[in-house]
Formats: structure tokens, C-alpha cells, sequence
């Protein structure tokens, strides 16, 4: 038995890699970030540990599934065969989803993980949904900049040069100092000067009446309004066992449907 065992093993690689250690090995887990190695030797607890105080105690409970993702997608990264580099981008899909549905709504991370499931979804051919969640990071943190490349990469893989102008362009109004996005705007069509950045505006000072008066919209003067920059932004795609809340951010950056649907026939995202 145990020899038909190893034989059915050697015959079929995607089985290998179904039973492949599930968790890092230890030269895995040493190109993941040092969290993950308190995370997995060190247990859920976060006693103690200065990388569960940096991540928030809720956050921390659920790190390694990113821990994880990340090992997978290098995994795939190494994998010669097709079906195995698909195998273990499903596994990282999967977790990536996992943390961004167990993770609290304001985890500052966030931004880094939606763009990484974005290059993941892309090598899966699901560019739309990698779109959304580009523009979700940016959403969440306007100065978050590999979000503006991002786009900017798939819009120049795409031919729509005028559509990375609008990224880079907005960039620059969040990062002004970035020297990769002003090289992208040049090299897209762009001119100097360079966007003026966005100033943000100074905040008003309470009122001292007793009663505020509703404004036309029926927000109360001086109360806190919600903005979509502000709000919890999670994503909308289904994650096993149940689907996040959708999407509070608009996609600013989305292509028409019709070029989406383009892209999903015919983007190849890496998987000749």
C-alpha cells in the first residue's frame, strides 16, 4: 500500500503539492516578514510579543493566514509547472480573503493587502476584481503608493496610456514627492508642471452655541460625517465560509465593463 502510495504521489505533481506542508518550512518562514515567525512559534496569545502590540491583539490572532498567503504566492513563484503555480495562487486567494474578513475594518494593512491579492487575482485572470481592489487600497489610504503602480502597470499592459496619465496623475496629488510616479507621468504623456498636490483643508473650529442646526441634508452642524476615505472598505469578493461586506469605496480607476470583460479573456497575467 505504501508503495502504490508513492507511485500515485510521483504520477501526479498537483497531488504533491496537495500534500505539501501547509504551514512555511523553516527556510520559508525565513523570507517572511518577522511577524510571521512570532505568529507561528510564539502562538496566538501575543504576550509580550512586540509585533502583536504593532498589529492590534485582534489582528494578530489571525496574521499567520497572510503569513501564509505570502508563502504561497512564493511558492508559486518557484513552481514550473502551470498547475502547481495555479494550485498555490488559489491557497494565497484564499487566504488573503480569510484576513481581510477576520481582520478589524481599520487594520492598517489593509491597503498592502488588497494590492497584493490584486497581483495574485491578475495571475489568475480576474483583472476586474484585481481593479477593485486597487483602487480599494487607494480608498483606504490615498498616500499609499505601489496602489497608483498598481494601475499604472496594468494600464500600460493594457495600451490605455491616457487612463495611467489619470493614475499617475492623481498620485502625484497624494505623494508629490514620489520620483516613480513623476518618471510614470513623463513617460505616459505627461508635462511639467507637475500636478499641483491636494492641500488638505484646515479644520474648523467647534461652535460654542448649545444647539447646532441641521444642515439641508440633515446632518447636524458640526457633527462627524463619515467620508469614503474614512469608512471601513472591505472586499467584496466571497471568501470560503461566507463573503465580506461589500465595498464602501467607489473604482474610480475602473475601466467601461466592456474593457473588463476584454480583460478577462485576454489578459494573461502570467500564466503561459
Amino acid at each position: 500500500m505504501k508503495r502504490l502510495l508513492i507511485a500515485g504521489l510521483l504520477a501526479c505533481p498537483l497531488c504533491a503539492t496537495a500534500v505539501e506542508q501547509f504551514s512555511p518550512s523553516a527556510a520559508e518562514l525565513r523570507m517572511l516578514p518577522p511577524f510571521c515567525t512570532d505568529r507561528l512559534e510564539k502562538g496566538s496569545g501575543g504576550k509580550n510579543v512586540a509585533s502583536a502590540a504593532r498589529l492590534g491583539k485582534a489582528n494578530y490572532l489571525h496574521i499567520h493566514h497572510y503569513c501564509f498567503a505570502v508563502n504561497f504566492v512564493n511558492r508559486a513563484t518557484r513552481a514550473h509547472e502551470k498547475k502547481n503555480r495555479l494550485y498555490n495562487l488559489g491557497l494565497a486567494k484564499n487566504n488573503y480573503l480569510y484576513v481581510i474578513n477576520a481582520t478589524e475594518p481599520r487594520f492598517w494593512m489593509r491597503p498592502q493587502i488588497y494590492v497584493e491579492l490584486g497581483k495574485v487575482l491578475l495571475q489568475l485572470k480576474e483583472a476586474g476584481d484585481a481593479v477593485r481592489l486597487f483602487n480599494e487600497a487607494i480608498t483606504f489610504n490615498p498616500a499609499y503608493e505601489p496602489a497608483y503602480h498598481a494601475l499604472i502597470d496594468l494600464q500600460r499592459q493594457s495600451g490605455r496610456a491616457k487612463d495611467g496619465l489619470e493614475v499617475a496623475t492623481a498620485g502625484l496629488q497624494r505623494i508629490p514627492d514620489s520620483r516613480s510616479l513623476k518618471k510614470a507621468y513623463l513617460e505616459l504623456g505627461g508635462k511639467e508642471p507637475f500636478p499641483e498636490p491636494v492641500v488638505k483643508a484646515a479644520p474648523v473650529p467647534p461652535e460654542t452655541s448649545s444647539t447646532p442646526e441641521p444642515d439641508p441634508a440633515g446632518t447636524p452642524a458640526g457633527a462627524a460625517v463619515t467620508t469614503a476615505e474614512g469608512a471601513a472598505v472591505t472586499s467584496g469578493l466571497e471568501a470560503p465560509g461566507g463573503s465580506a461586506p461589500a465595498p464602501t469605496s467607489g473604482c474610480r480607476f475602473c475601466p467601461p465593463e466592456e474593457i473588463q470583460r476584454k480583460w478577462e479573456k485576454s489578459f494573461k497575467g502570467g500564466q503561459e
